[in-house]
């Protein structure tokens, strides 16, 4: 730490505040209690680690892994929904891969994880969209996964979200599912 001043990023994700050095540990202790610095600095450079092995795999089990493993980041999560969602595409083998390594059940728990997230719930969505594509069994496990509840969730969070919108109706669509948003019908 910085004896002269100098301001500190706070290592928690969620938080980031820029804090003065003096005032870091109170700054832990108030908004953070229950989390050391150590704790939190160990867990941002494991998060940094694992971002940079998403950009560089593609590897739907190690995917998968890392999306679960870390939950609670936000822009790892989006990071793997689009991963998934590139592998997926165009290519029937790999939805297979990815949906018998767990990936619909990770995309579906991001997107419930993170509802407050238009990024995730877009992409989510168009991970869904893009494993359910063409492919009868991943239709019926997105459904036993709880993504048609999560796709309408979304549409019903984010009905301003031109983005969530058109991707949550691309899901809807391929699973043939109807439901109501206000006065629209969504097929």
């Amino acid at each position: 730490a910085c004896i002269w001043g100098c301001s500190i990023t706070c290592p928690v994700p969620e938080c980031g505040k820029e804090v003065q050095s003096p005032n870091f540990e109170a700054h832990m202790l108030a908004e953070h209690p229950g989390k050391s610095p150590i704790q939190t600095l160990a867990e941002q450079i494991h998060f940094t680690a694992a971002m940079q092995k998403l950009k560089r795999e593609n590897s739907p089990s190690l995917i998968i892994q890392m999306m679960n493993r870390l939950l609670s980041h936000k822009n790892l999560q989006v990071n793997g929904c689009m991963a998934l969602l590139n592998l997926a595409n165009h290519h029937a083998e790999n939805r297979t891969r990815i949906a018998s390594a767990g990936g619909i059940e990770a995309v579906v728990k991001a997107m419930q994880t993170h509802a407050q997230s238009a990024d995730v719930q877009q992409n989510g969505c168009r991970a869904l969209c893009s494993l359910a594509n063409s492919h009868a069994e991943n239709k019926i496990r997105i459904a036993g996964a709880g993504g048609i509840e999560a796709v309408v969730a979304a549409m019903q969070t984010y009905t301003q979200s031109a983005d969530v919108q058109q991707r949550g109706r691309g899901v809807l669509r391929m699973l043939r599912f109807r439901f109501r948003v206000g006065n629209e019908s969504s097929v």
